[in-house]
């Protein structure tokens, strides 16, 4: 019996078969161009114009569903980055000791530490905001490799890194750490500072 045209065309080496992509998971760059069209999916150009207002570039799993950080890998940054800022904050202190011991000796008057005070609350807020604003990861979110962004997946403004990094006083200190733990509930993680300045925390491969 003579094969039919369908049978004619299928290829002998099932390696060489064509397989349909699966459209309901995410697609690094690489493929996106290649399976788009056929899972309707907006080419990198799209993606980016729908962008738009500040310039900043989306992130490659979007336009797909945000893949939240999760409670524990966020806790874990955020005590290396206090490490970090500790270290630093660290070496500023020990300049600014050396500077009053220059001045007046061992008086280490009350007023003369207020600065410090000062110094280290400027270096917290100042530090969560210029990285979060730069790349949307601070150092440890690298290493942990979650990233901070707005809801259509591109960085904060500058505004508002600089008014989550503020939110965090309030999610750790005025409100005892409750705001930083309402991040364990809820489908995509969020802590306080999170719903004040619409950011989520995604996890990311670089």
């Amino acid at each position: 019996m003579e094969p039919s045209e369908t049978e004619k065309q299928k290829p002998d080496d099932p390696e060489s078969e064509t397989v349909s992509p699966r459209c309901d998971v995410p697609l690094q760059s690489d493929v996106l161009e290649s399976v788009g069209a056929r899972c309707n999916v907006p080419s990198q150009d799209v993606v980016g114009e729908a962008v738009g207002a500040n310039g900043r570039s989306p992130l490659p799993l979007l336009p797909y569903e945000i893949h939240s950080a999760g409670f524990v890998r966020r806790f874990i940054a955020f005590l290396i980055d206090f490490m970090f800022i500790g270290f630093l904050y660290l070496i500023l202190a020990l300049f600014g000791l050396f500077g009053i011991y220059l001045s007046n000796g061992w008086d280490f008057s009350p007023d003369l530490m207020e600065p410090f005070g000062a110094i280290w609350f400027v270096l917290v807020i100042g530090y969560f905001a210029f990285f979060h604003a730069q790349s949307g990861q601070t150092p440890a979110k690298r290493i942990i490799r979650i990233k901070v962004v707005n809801k259509d997946g591109v960085l904060l403004s500058h505004g508002n890194a600089l008014l989550r990094s503020i939110g965090y006083l309030f999610s750790f200190g005025f409100l005892g750490g409750v705001g930083f733990l309402i991040a364990i509930f809820g489908k995509h993680k969020r802590a306080l500072h999170d719903f004040v300045t619409g950011s989520y925390v995604v996890l990311t491969s670089d």
